[in-house]
């Protein structure tokens, strides 16, 4: 283990010694929850910290499974970026309390750049690990217990999706509708549309609550339904104009209240033949 004590013009804000630890000795923790690392971005960060330096020492623990090795707690970024200026060693902190790998958890959760389901991963794992319940999580992660509850459904979407949805930008929202249907084929069916040319939250819902047939047209239920709809506008409309017509009205009036029944009434028969 090649650990040397760094007397630098930066210090550990909590009092902890810095070190420069060798990058040999150093890996990333399995369990982190980011997964993909965009290669411009490390890049980008691997020259400033070639003008600048590295600003903020990364947080290592001790490796309980390699003797006189380390985990990385948080900064895998500045280290892979720090392995791509070839350099041997890098700043960090050893912090070996009990509770290192919660903060390594919450630590990346409050990045904004996780994607849903890297975060949706990482409070299962925080949940599972430390036996708590959503509301405790919630409060842990300040975060609204509904956020945590939604974003663990994120995880009950078929294999497929997931897969696709870690490599591919793409919003929490959508992928919580997605996840809030019941019909695993409707789910894989409005990826592939969205895949191909976009998905809305709006559309989600609306195919949530309508069913589609094979074919991807209406069912027949919906169908009745909007009929339905359409001709009791037309029957309460009917009504008013009875009462109208024992008023006294102008033949004027009489006549453009007649016009606009015969129009809602050719709307109406358009739409049954459009459902059909």
């Amino acid at each position: 283990m090649n650990l040397k004590k760094k007397n630098s013009l930066f210090g550990a804000l909590d009092g902890s010694a810095i070190s420069d630890i060798a990058l040999t000795d150093i890996r990333p923790d399995p369990d982190q929850p980011r997964k993909t690392f965009d290669e411009s971005t490390l890049k980008d960060l691997a020259s400033s910290i070639e003008q600048h330096g590295l600003v903020q020492p990364i947080i290592v623990r001790v490796d309980p499974d390699k003797s006189g090795k380390f985990l990385i707690t948080a900064g895998e970024r500045r280290f892979r970026a720090v392995q791509m200026l070839e350099q041997t060693t890098i700043a960090a902190i050893v912090r070996n309390d009990d509770n290192a790998s919660v903060v390594a958890i919450i630590e990346n959760l409050q990045r904004v750049d996780l994607s849903p389901i890297e975060e949706a991963e990482a409070i299962s794992r925080l949940i599972d690990d430390q036996g708590l319940n959503q509301t405790t999580a919630a409060k842990l992660l300040g975060k609204n217990r509904l956020t945590i509850n939604q974003l663990l459904k994120v995880r009950q979407l078929p294999a497929a999706i997931r897969a696709e949805a870690a490599e591919m930008d793409v919003s929490k929202s959508i992928l919580v509708e997605l996840a809030l249907l019941t019909d695993e084929a409707m789910q894989l069916k409005l990826w592939q549309r969205g895949r191909e040319g976009g998905l809305t939250v709006r559309e989600i819902r609306e195919a949530a609550k309508a069913p589609e047939r094979s074919d991807g047209e209406p069912t027949n239920k919906t169908s009745v339904r909007r009929l339905t709809r359409s001709g009791s506008a037309i029957f309460q409309v009917n009504k008013a104009v009875d009462v109208l017509q024992k008023q006294k009205l102008s033949e004027a009036d009489r006549a453009e209240i007649h016009g606009i029944i015969n129009r809602l009434n050719a709307l109406t028969i358009a739409a049954g033949e459009a459902e059909n």
